[in-house]
């Protein structure tokens, strides 16, 4: 069984579960009110100039090129941690399941770092296109793996096959050896580090802009204490138990530790949206609630 949190009221975690679902509600109306078009004036727009006509390859549904393939995987990274996010809010509030809220928040910041890397602003607009093009050859290359267990999907329908991605990529990236764009060695446009150093690089860079207020040496060991309830980790468990005079054994909720958990993830998530919302010359009043609530619940955690 698990006991309940000895430091946080029910009030207080209906306040948490709606911190959560406001990071959902952002995205959307940022969604809805700008459409991904890309303000006049802004990063995105000159980016969008600058790789027109260089992408040889007009978009179409399910099938972007250029500067709109650019955008597409930002917005998709961005609704995939909404919904982790979202999903987390319901957990929060249901009898505190172990484990399962540090996974989704991991999950979602390691899908904001990709959003925020791909628009990195050292970075050029042919820059961003060859991270978009590593990035959509290594989705084909998944979707073709998974393809066995999905046969309502044509794999060819969806975003294109790796081979037409590949393609794609030599016909823009003519620099780089065509027998190094291949299905194992497309990282030779360009090479995304591994998920701990490609998160530790999105903190920092987010550190670097201004916001988040966490100090910096309990960054690591927070993703770390994520990570640990996505792979197995014994110690997490043993933490956990509980021992009775009778040998039996219970779990324990540890709200301060998901407390610590949510205050990170949703701190990241709101000043990536800034970050964002930067790029395209967005207004950034859509993530105003998210920042109020965050600000009554963890004060101090990012500066505007």
């Amino acid at each position: 069984m698990t006991s309940p949190p000895e430091n946080l009221d029910a009030t207080d975690l209906s306040k948490v579960a709606d911190l959560l679902r406001l990071c959902r509600t952002a995205f959307l109306k940022m969604s809805e009110a700008d459409r991904w078009e890309p303000a006049i004036g802004s990063r995105a727009e000159a980016d969008r100039l600058a790789l027109d006509g260089v992408d040889p390859h007009p978009s179409a549904p399910h099938r972007m090129a250029g500067h709109d393939l650019v955008r597409e995987q930002v917005a998709s990274f961005l609704e995939v941690a909404s919904l982790q996010l979202n999903s987390a809010s319901a957990l929060v509030e249901s009898d505190f399941p172990l484990l399962a809220i540090e996974s989704l928040g991991r999950s979602a910041i390691e899908a904001a770092a990709h959003a925020v890397t791909l628009l990195h602003p050292d970075d050029t607009a042919r820059e961003r296109l060859a991270k978009a093009y590593v990035l959509e050859s290594q989705s084909a290359a998944n979707s073709e793996k998974i393809a066995p267990m999905r046969p309502e999907f044509d794999k060819v329908s969806s975003r294109g096959d790796l081979d037409s991605v590949l393609d794609r990529a030599r016909a823009i990236f003519t620099e780089v050896d065509t027998d190094k764009v291949k299905k194992d060695r497309i990282g030779e446009i360009y090479r995304f580090p591994g998920y701990t150093q490609l998160t530790a690089d999105f903190i920092n860079l987010l550190r670097m802009r201004g916001g988040l207020t966490i100090a910096p040496d309990l960054v690591d060991p927070i993703y770390r204490y994520l990570s640990s309830s996505t792979h197995p980790a014994l110690f997490r468990v043993e933490d956990l138990r509980v021992y009775g005079s009778d040998r039996s054994t219970s779990l324990r909720h540890q709200p301060g530790d998901m407390v610590a958990g949510v205050r990170l993830v949703v701190g990241l998530y709101v000043i990536t949206l800034w970050s964002v919302c930067d790029y395209f010359g967005w207004d950034k009043k859509p993530t105003t609630p998210i920042w109020d609530a965050l600000d009554e619940l963890f004060p101090g955690t990012v500066s505007a």
